[in-house]
């Protein structure tokens, strides 16, 4: 758990391990209800912290997409997805997602709601090298046609073999239909 409290964000998760320049995913945020009494999420964002190719910093929030406020009971939970799209001249390596999900409780004295806790939480975001992706497309290329390569070389030995028994039938029939030679006594 990310702190004792309200809205315990015990759960944050990235939708793969890796990103490329251009792509996007989803932060998957998961708020537990670990108060004494019902708690509202008013708003869920990530904020990611990454470079350009040309090396300036760039930072970008972005937000669920979900209705909001959701309301959370006591000891119960609710996930949240937060898109985000990356530009296509980020530079590979790390960067930083901090998420934060901005929560109420109902005071039942004053029968309002009152701010909470805000849970945040740091992830790593992977970019990976635009180069990987097109090596892995140059390489996916190379298995199909290494493949083909293959595949050639078999049917042209299995060819090979059919024409070497079709040419030693032949002579073999050829031979056994030749005529007796005459005998001298």
């Amino acid at each position: 758990c990310l702190s004792r409290g309200l809205g315990d964000v015990y759960k944050r998760q990235l939708d793969r391990s890796a990103y490329y320049p251009g792509g996007s995913g989803y932060v998957n945020v998961t708020v537990y209800n670990d108060k004494g009494d019902v708690i509202r999420i008013t708003e869920v964002s990530a904020t990611v912290n990454y470079f350009y190719a040309d090396g300036m910093q760039y930072t970008q929030t972005f937000y669920t997409n979900a209705t909001l406020p959701v309301t959370i009971v006591i000891g119960q939970s609710t996930s949240l997805y937060v898109p985000f799209a990356l530009p296509s001249n980020v530079a590979h390596g790390y960067g930083r997602v901090n998420v934060r999900a901005k929560t109420e409780i109902w005071n039942p004295l004053t029968q309002r709601w009152v701010q909470s806790d805000n849970p945040t939480y740091e992830l790593l975001i992977y970019i990976e090298s635009p180069y990987k992706q097109q090596l892995q497309s140059l390489e996916a290329a190379h298995s199909s046609t290494v493949l083909m390569m293959y595949a050639f070389l078999a049917t042209t030995v299995l060819f090979a073999l059919m024409l070497l028994v079709i040419i030693v039938s032949r002579r073999t029939v050829g031979v056994a239909a030749a005529p007796p030679s005459p005998q001298q006594s």
